[in-house]
Order: C-alpha cells, then sequence, then structure tokens
C-alpha cells in the first residue's frame, strides 16, 4: 500500500466517521425537541421542520399529537441531505418561542430545545473525555 492510499482511507474513514456522528448528533436532537413540545392540539409539535441550506421560515397548517410524522419527516430529511451542510429544525409558530423561554411553566418551564441541546452536549463532552 502506498503512503497516498493510506491517507486517503484515512480521509475517507474520517469523513464518514463525522457524518454519523452528526446524522446521530442531528436525530437526537431534533426528535427530542419534537418529542419534548407541548401538546394541546398537535399544532405546535407539528409545526417543527427540518431543512438544510437554509432555514423554512412559513408556517405548516399541520397537527401531530404523537409526533410520529413530525419526527418521520425529520428523519427522512436528515438521513437524505448532503454532507457537509447546515441542518436546520424550526418552528414558525409565533407563540413557540414563548413557549421555549418558559412562558408555559405547566407545559414546558424547560423549554424544548435548549434542554435538550444542554443534554446533548453534556453527552458529547462525557464521550470525548473518555476518548483522551
Amino acid at each position: 500500500m502506498s503512503f497516498d492510499a493510506d491517507v486517503a482511507r484515512f480521509v475517507k474513514r474520517a469523513r464518514d466517521g463525522a457524518n454519523k456522528l452528526t446524522r446521530g448528533v442531528e436525530l437526537e436532537l431534533f426528535r427530542s425537541a419534537i418529542m419534548d413540545t407541548p401538546v394541546d392540539t398537535g399544532r405546535l409539535r407539528g409545526n417543527w421542520q427540518y431543512s438544510h441550506g437554509r432555514p423554512v421560515d412559513q408556517e405548516r397548517d399541520a397537527e401531530d399529537q404523537s409526533g410520529v410524522r413530525t419526527t418521520s419527516e425529520m428523519q427522512s430529511g436528515v438521513l437524505s441531505a448532503p454532507w457537509p451542510r447546515k441542518s436546520y429544525l424550526r418552528n414558525n409558530l409565533p407563540y413557540a418561542i414563548r413557549i421555549e423561554e418558559g412562558h408555559s411553566t405547566i407545559k414546558a418551564p424547560q423549554g424544548m430545545v435548549r434542554r435538550n441541546l444542554r443534554r446533548i452536549a453534556a453527552n458529547l463532552r462525557s464521550q470525548i473525555r473518555r476518548l483522551r
């Protein structure tokens, strides 16, 4: 084997590993945010929209009390998106940010996104420490 072939294999393995890690983190974070969204009619949960490249800027006329449809659509998007990329999970309902900021002390006082960001960041830090 040549040095060039060894380097090419290393680069491919590193890229594949980074892609797999990125997709795994996205799937876990986005799924958790969707499923932690409080449900009344399911409109808030049904308005989570995945995109890559640029964020979606419209509301959806969709209800999804179980989160199954929304999670499935997000997962399909994450798994089919090119890599590397910028990914977005966005909810454009006017009251989504108020719920995220804790204005509903009964339904989601810790938010939907920020609590999962903290949890996943802590998990990643822990895994990185173990690798050192």
